[in-house]
């Protein structure tokens, strides 16, 4: 897709804001508008397409594609990304411990066992953890409520926290940091805390570190992205 445009600008429009390329406004692939809940997040989608090149490199517009997925795709089908979300929390990451070795039990404990503590008295749920990876269920009720909760959510924040919680593979560990109690960094952490440890223990393979580092840049995004939807600078 060669760059068909010189001026890149926001303008502000009936419930939000849009981006221009010179004076064409910016659309999803469904040809919706794409009218943005604040004013950051506009100018950081305008910076996006104003630094591409000759060619347009259609995945450096993260942003962007994340913003369309919104409209396109959450407006249309939110229960399905609630549920989405919630098929991580009938399996959630920090539910499942290691039975050795005991350097890698102390991590995980100290890493999650916060998170879940704070879940279980946020929410007024009993949360089920287990060594091991035999599968099993989470209380019905415990998932219900993370349900109703999840539902609550606007269409951008359910998008974040779809993203956020597939790649970390964690349902808690998105909920806690998105309600304020976990730090971005505290939440890397925690979701890669497996990855980390077997990094250290076996040594830096390239490919798995790069992996890796794109996991911790996707959940970095999907935070920056969800609280440039929230607030206004």
């Amino acid at each position: 897709m060669k760059r068909f445009y010189k001026a890149v600008s926001t303008n502000p429009t009936e419930g939000g804001w849009g981006v221009l390329l010179d004076d064409r406004p910016v659309l999803t692939p469904k040809r919706n508008a794409l009218i943005l809940p604040t004013q950051s997040l506009a100018e950081a989608i305008a910076a996006e397409w104003m630094i591409q090149d000759e060619d347009i490199n259609l995945e450096d517009l993260i942003l962007t594609r994340k913003a369309r997925a919104v409209i396109d795709l959450v407006r249309n089908d939110r229960e399905g990304y609630v549920n989405g979300c919630l098929k991580y929390g009938e399996s959630d990451l920090v539910c499942y411990r290691a039975d050795w070795p005991a350097g890698l039990i102390v991590r995980q404990s100290e890493s999650w066992d916060p998170i879940v503590d704070w879940a279980q008295k946020n929410y007024d749920v009993a949360i089920i953890v287990m060594s091991g990876v035999m599968y099993r269920p989470q209380p019905e009720d415990s998932l219900k409520v993370f349900k109703n909760a999840m539902e609550r959510l606007n269409d951008w924040e359910l998008l974040a926290l779809h993203s956020f919680v597939s790649t970390c593979g964690s349902l808690l560990i998105g909920l806690a940091c998105f309600e304020g109690q976990l730090s971005i960094a505290k939440a890397v952490e925690a979701a890669e805390l497996d990855i980390q440890w077997q990094l250290e223990d076996w040594g830096s393979d390239p490919e798995a570190l790069k992996a890796h580092e794109d996991r911790i840049e996707a959940i970095e995004t999907d935070w920056r992205f969800l609280n440039l939807t929230r607030r206004d600078d």
